[in-house]
């Protein structure tokens, strides 16, 4: 995932993506864009399970193609927005049951890499800054 987002965020077809989402920010409201980013994300990318009994991990621009993904799917395409528009992102794996397995993934975002992160999951149809309760494990990777 960090890698697809590391690739991601040199494609200036993405830039030129998060840059179009955001054209209607003021400048330097950063709640404003990662709102905005976080809103596309939703609306554009309907959740779906991966094959079944296969993980996929795939670049932000496939999952933009096809228009579906889950919830790593939507983390990649979110984090490689947010950070071509300059937001610090962090993807948490979470797990919700008595072993250590990681079942779901969200987005941490320090705006303009400068202020707190809080969390983004674009499969709940919950405002940025949820978090998912019930978490008994988590592992961040930084991107």
């Amino acid at each position: 995932m960090r890698l697809l987002t590391l690739e991601g965020k040199y494609d200036p077809a993405m830039r030129q993506l998060a840059v179009s989402i955001i054209k209607n920010c003021p400048g330097k409201d950063w709640d404003c864009e990662i709102d905005t980013i976080f809103d596309f994300v939703r609306t554009n990318i309907r959740y779906t399970l991966d094959i079944n009994e296969i993980e996929l991990i795939r670049p932000p621009q496939f999952i933009l193609q096809d228009g579906v993904g889950d919830c790593d799917d939507m983390c990649v395409l979110l984090a490689t927005l947010l950070e071509c528009v300059g937001h610090s992102c962090t993807f948490m794996a979470v797990g919700f049951g008595p072993t250590d397995d990681f079942t779901h993934v969200v987005v941490l975002v320090s705006p303009a890499a400068e202020e707190e992160a809080y969390s983004l999951d674009a499969t709940e149809p919950n405002p940025p800054g949820w978090f998912p309760p019930g978490v008994t494990c988590s592992m961040s990777i930084r991107i």
